[in-house]
């Protein structure tokens, strides 16, 4: 089962910005909420890095909301649209990337969709959020116990809940796994999201096929020869041949530091 986005069907909501009730410091708050609404503040949404009023060093690709980025029969707005399209990152000229020329495409029907909305946030809470810690515990217990190929039991009552299980009989874990994204690709999947430890990462690491890093490192030091590697399997013989990162920002996140990165040169900067 995959999911297939309607030809003229589907609709993309905006991304909000909230002002909490009773939050601390609301004039910043207040006067940062009018610059994101500025033309300096959505120059840094689209803008190209390094254009005039763009970001420094990274594109935030995201879609300005204001009306005169956008093509207009209005003299005033069509002649800002000529000076902002020259910098942005997409090519907000075009009618299937302006936002305005789509909503006046689009028949919302509220009756086929609003009443559901419930449904999913209840749904996603019961399954994700209140279950996370649950989840994540089942999990470790089933690798400390050998694994789901050791666990026929828990995988059969996996598939009673509607999970779909992959199965593959090569010894080799990396076989294994070259088969799941070979299966990945003939369902048409571009994205996927590896959250595991070092010994999946790793095996993703050797097989070339890992394009962008989420890392969380924790100000805690361990030692010893034995210690657990963010990035198991053979690894590399020496830096000379250590990958590189582009693209690369960090900032604290909750005592720890968040690194995100892509690898360097795409594909053929993780072939050997």
């Amino acid at each position: 089962m995959f999911y297939v986005t309607p030809a003229g069907g589907s609709s993309v909501s905006g991304d909000p910005i909230s002002l909490l009730r009773g939050a601390p410091n609301r004039e910043t708050a207040e006067r940062f909420l009018q610059f994101v609404l500025s033309e300096a503040g959505q120059k840094l949404w689209n803008y190209q890095p390094g254009t005039p009023g763009g970001p420094r060093r990274f594109a935030l690709r995201r879609l300005p909301s204001r009306r005169d980025f956008y093509p207009s029969d209005d003299p005033e707005f069509a002649v800002r649209h000529d000076e902002h399209r020259q910098y942005c990152v997409d090519r907000i000229g075009n009618p299937d990337v302006n936002p305005y020329a789509l909503a006046a495409r689009f028949t919302y029907r509220p009756r086929w969709t609003a009443r559901h909305f419930t449904v999913h946030r209840q749904l996603i809470r019961a399954m994700c959020l209140d279950s996370g810690e649950e989840l994540k515990a089942a999990w470790q217990a089933i690798l400390r116990n050998g694994g789901p190929e050791a666990n026929a039991a828990d995988k059969a009552r996996l598939k009673a809940t509607g999970c779909e299980v992959f199965e593959d009989d090569s010894p080799n874990p990396n076989t294994r796994l070259d088969a799941l994204l070979r299966e990945f690709g003939n369902r048409k999947f571009t994205n996927i999201l590896i959250e595991g430890g070092g010994r999946l990462a790793g095996a993703f690491f050797e097989l070339g096929e890992i394009d962008e890093i989420h890392a969380f490192i924790a100000p805690k030091l361990v030692s010893g020869t034995g210690t657990t590697s963010p990035l198991a399997g053979a690894g590399i013989p020496n830096m000379e041949e250590a990958l590189q990162l582009e693209t690369v920002e960090c900032r604290s996140l909750g005592g720890d530091t968040y690194i995100t990165g892509r690898i360097a040169g795409g594909k053929e900067g993780r072939t050997n």
